[in-house]
């Protein structure tokens, strides 16, 4: 059984040694008909064949001199427009003073400008000195354009009174909820270019609170909105802001169309 065994393992060495003499033989045979009379490192060794045809099976990959492609240029960021209402401190009589003011960025091309002037929705003539009033003379601000300085850009006495219908501005906030939002008159002004930003402002009423004291309001526009109080001063009560489609676009020679709205309902008390 030994034996047997013993015969095994020398057949199979045997066939190792052949097998490998013939591969050593074969690998060097074409390395020296490849070579031919270039010179390369002698003796010709199984390693260093090895390695000259790994070269020629698995050549490296070029190194790519080429000038490489410029960076892309920067895009200029679009202007953008939001519009933030602004509470102010109460009067004496427990008005509230509202600011509207309509920021507009990356606006240095611009040498005229759109100031939308949206209002607080359902002022009307019956919630006069109610629910809402006008501000004292002192406390107006009127079509103030500036720009990050607070310096005026606006154009003296060039300006256009743009005839949209109404003023009003119908938009689907789902749920069932259609509202409408309100503006003055939207009026185009001449500024002067060059202005990163631009800061149109208006201020002409104040709402008053309810029995509890509480403020109320609504407020919507083409324009994203965001509400600000004096620090510290302020518990929102209830608070109701979505995004909205209008049911007919609204579309201007300046900024193009606009399709969507933006709806804030809110209950507030001053500390």
């Amino acid at each position: 059984m030994k034996t047997r065994l013993l015969i095994i393992i020398g057949i199979i060495l045997a066939s190792v040694v052949l097998i490998s003499s013939v591969y050593v033989v074969s690998v060097q045979n074409r390395c020296e008909s490849l070579l031919g009379d270039t010179h390369y490192p002698r003796p010709l060794t199984l390693w260093n064949c090895f390695d000259y045809l790994q070269m020629i099976d698995y050549p490296p990959e070029p190194i790519n001199t080429s000038i490489p492609e410029p960076e892309p240029t920067f895009e200029k960021e679009e202007q953008f427009t939001k519009i933030e209402i602004i509470f102010g401190e109460r009067l004496i009589d427990k008005l509230v003073p509202v600011t509207f003011t309509e920021v507009t960025t990356n606006a240095e091309t611009l040498d005229e400008i759109i100031v939308w002037n949206f209002q607080l929705i359902d002022n009307s003539a019956g919630n006069l000195r109610i629910v809402w009033d006008a501000l004292p003379k002192d406390k107006r601000i009127s079509y103030e354009i500036t720009d990050d300085d607070g310096l005026d850009i606006r154009i003296p006495e060039d300006f256009i009174l743009i005839p949209f219908d109404l003023h009003g501005y119908k938009m689907d906030c789902g749920l069932f909820q259609t509202v409408t939002g309100e503006s003055a008159h939207p009026t185009l002004f001449k500024i002067k270019n060059n202005t990163s930003t631009i800061y149109a402002q208006n201020s002409r009423i104040g709402i008053y609170p309810d029995s509890n004291g509480e403020y109320s309001f609504e407020f919507a526009s083409i324009f994203k909105n965001y509400v600000s109080f004096p620090e510290d001063a302020v518990e929102i009560i209830s608070q109701n802001t979505r995004e909205c489609k209008l049911t007919n676009n609204v579309e201007d020679d300046l900024t193009g169309k606009y399709t969507d709205g933006y709806y804030t309902k809110m209950t507030f008390r001053l500390n």
